[in-house]
């Protein structure tokens, strides 16, 4: 593919490339045959460089006949490359500043805003079409100890590994967030209370057995605390309670030992 080529050069030279004639371009001799085909015979090519230096693809301008721009032409075409540019650095940062209004910035999971939002869709879908759902929220034991031992920075080591094993457990359509300084909730869509607490346990065990490494290479375990509740299609239910009938079960947990799992019971 030629303008795959294309781009690859632009990023390395980041310099204009004109090609008066494709047939006889060194750059073009693997494709001159499919250019003829095309009834192409010269590209002027302008790269799109952002404000860092990075180039972001390529502006090309291609001809049915040998042509050479004239100083007229290579303003037009500096002039559409940079607009190009602008177009889409102002989306690229459009959509970093949506997901940072978004997503935890640490574990890159849902924040508490964006949880609750993705939380409440759920839930009117459900009382539409009567599905079913739980909710598992869940803190890490003794993380106090662990900042005030190890440093704040070992902490943040091991709330981002809390969020890689959700990555790896959950799946794709689950809702994971990181809702308070070491809590977390995840909303498991068409999922049964019995399912919902094997989802927990499974997640417990494997954060039992995670660990990080302090910055004194001191090995630090880590443990977490769970309460999981269930809504059916015969429950209409507002997310502030299912957040705290959880939360009741996850006190519940750390009151009877921790790293443990624990149903709300109504």
């Amino acid at each position: 593919n030629p303008s795959i080529e294309y781009d690859e050069i632009m990023d390395m030279i980041k310099e204009r490339v004109i090609v008066n004639d494709i047939m006889t371009h060194k750059f073009w001799q693997p494709y001159k045959e499919i250019a003829k085909q095309a009834n192409l015979r010269s590209c002027w090519s302008e790269p799109i460089i952002a404000s860092n230096g990075k180039v972001l693809g390529t502006f090309a301008i291609y001809h049915k006949n040998p042509s050479k721009p004239n100083e007229s032409d290579i303003e037009r075409i500096n002039f559409a490359a940079n607009i190009a540019a602008i177009a889409i650095e102002n989306k690229d940062n459009r959509i970093d500043l949506e997901k940072q209004a978004y997503t935890d910035y640490l574990t890159g999971l849902n924040n508490r805003r964006s949880f609750i939002e993705k939380t409440e869709i759920e839930l009117h879908r459900k009382e539409r079409y009567g599905r079913e759902f739980s909710l598992i929220m869940f803190d890490i034991d003794y993380f106090k100890y662990i900042n005030d031992k190890y440093g704040h920075n070992t902490g943040d080591l091991v709330l981002k590994e809390i969020a890689n094993v959700c990555n790896i457990i959950l799946r794709e359509v689950d809702i994971a967030g990181r809702i308070g300084g070491e809590e977390f909730a995840i909303l498991l869509p068409e999922t049964n209370i019995i399912e919902a607490e094997k989802v927990a346990e499974r997640l417990r065990i494997a954060i039992s057995d995670t660990k990080v490494f302090s910055s004194l290479y001191e090995e630090v375990k880590f443990a977490a605390s769970f309460g999981v509740t269930f809504t059916n299609n015969n429950t209409n239910i507002l997310i502030s309670e299912l957040l705290n009938q959880a939360d009741t079960a996850l006190y519940k947990a750390k009151n009877s030992g921790r790293n443990k799992v624990v149903i709300y019971e109504n």
